[in-house]
């Protein structure tokens, strides 16, 4: 329970993270 809740945590944290990513990668191509 205490590392799914840690996993969960984690993964809300990296959300923004991959949206910055996914944001450059679009805008280099276009």
């Amino acid at each position: 329970m205490k590392f799914f809740k840690g996993l969960f945590i984690g993964s809300l944290l990296a959300i923004p993270f991959w949206i910055v990513l996914i944001y450059l990668l679009f805008f280099r191509k276009g």
